[in-house]
């Protein structure tokens, strides 16, 4: 037959579905196919052994049916291509006919093989046609890769200087904005000078003289331009300044508690009176005054004591018959007491007791006992 069609090769871009690829050219064998899978990096796999070919239909089958290869998916492609072998097969012998149809057949293959050959020379890197042959393959080759190679180095020496410019152009626009800035901030600061006064001038309330700048608007507590500071301190005062006020009067404050004249202070803080009280003895002074006088005899009993009442009224004093730790045994009926002379913020009180208030009462000794008199205010 003739041979019109020159194709020997045909890609298709799979699917992830089609397995079946039409043959656009004509072979001569099923072993005369090869089929090349290129994937999405652009790498060439051979797939020799994993797909089919229905001669009469003219299909290719790949993957096979049954095999685990996955069909081609959309970015891989699949390249069909025709290998003739390069061989002779027709045997003439001497004597015999001739017969035509395997002529042909010889000369359809000499005529695939010059398409491969045609089809593989149009992908190959050839010399110039004025190229003469005083270099091998090799040699061309290794001259081209050379000048490749000088062309990268150019190419990157170029990079270098254009990022060399950039740079430049990078730190000339710095500078640039530098300059711009420098300039507003300059212009912002003559401006805000111009806006300032030349010399310095007095207002309401402000007095200028020898450069001596001072307030001179009336005082008081109620927004004069002047400070005052009130004397003494005052509840109603508007003035919000009396700091000095405050601190005189702090400062006449004790900052601890100080005994004085009649008045001691425990170490655990108990404030106790200690006046002179004539005979006896004196305790204590425990929110109320109260005064314990110790040994007494079985007899009538009278006395006084003198302490310090300051400023404070007593409503009424009281005397009651004591143990010797202080509690109360009785209140006696036929006692006195009062109030006797007073002098400034002394006073003193006087009291009796009849002699019949111990009559029936058991008395151990003469310590065992004595009198409470408390002053009630």
């Amino acid at each position: 037959m003739t041979v019109s069609n020159t194709t020997t090769k045909i890609t298709y871009v799979g699917d992830g579905k089609n397995r079946t690829f039409g043959i656009p050219f004509p072979i001569l064998s099923a072993a005369d196919l090869r089929v090349v899978i290129t994937d999405s990096e652009g790498v060439e796999t051979s797939a020799d052994g994993q797909f089919t070919v229905n001669m009469a239909q003219k299909q290719l089958t790949y993957p096979t049916v049954g095999s685990r290869v996955p069909t081609l998916s959309k970015d891989c492609k699949i390249t069909i291509l025709r290998q003739t072998p390069l061989t002779q097969d027709i045997d003439l012998q001497s004597g015999h006919a001739l017969d035509a149809e395997e002529l042909e057949r010889g000369f359809d293959k000499l005529t695939y093989v010059l398409q491969e050959l045609s089809e593989k020379m149009s992908r190959a890197l050839t010399y110039k046609v004025s190229e003469t042959n005083e270099h091998t393959a090799e040699e061309y080759l290794s001259k081209i890769a050379a000048s490749l190679q000088a062309a990268a180095g150019a190419a990157q020496q170029a990079a270098t200087a254009a990022t060399q410019a950039k740079n430049a152009a990078q730190e000339v626009s710095s500078s640039v904005n530098e300059h711009n800035a420098s300039q507003t901030a300059h212009n912002d600061l003559r401006n805000l000078i111009a806006k300032k006064q030349n010399i310095l001038t007095a207002g309401p309330g402000v007095d200028i003289t020898d450069d001596i700048i001072s307030i001179t608007g009336a005082g008081g507590g109620n927004g004069g331009t002047g400070i005052t500071v009130d004397s003494t301190l005052d509840s109603e005062s508007t003035n919000p300044v009396q700091n000095k006020v405050i601190k005189a009067a702090l400062d006449g404050k004790q900052k601890t508690l100080i005994p004085g004249p009649n008045v001691s202070i425990a170490a655990d803080g108990t404030i106790n009176f200690t006046g002179d009280t004539g005979s006896g003895s004196s305790t204590g002074l425990t929110g109320l005054v109260v005064y314990n006088e110790r040994g007494y005899s079985k007899a009538a009993r009278t006395g006084n004591f003198r302490t310090n009442i300051g400023t404070r009224e007593y409503k009424f004093i009281t005397l009651e018959l004591c143990n010797a730790d202080g509690t109360v045994w009785c209140t006696p009926l036929h006692s006195a007491v009062g109030y006797g002379n007073r002098s400034g913020n002394f006073a003193t009180v006087y009291y009796a007791i009849s002699a019949s208030e111990f009559e029936g009462n058991t008395i151990l000794a003469d310590d065992t006992y004595g009198i409470k008199i408390t002053l009630w205010y």
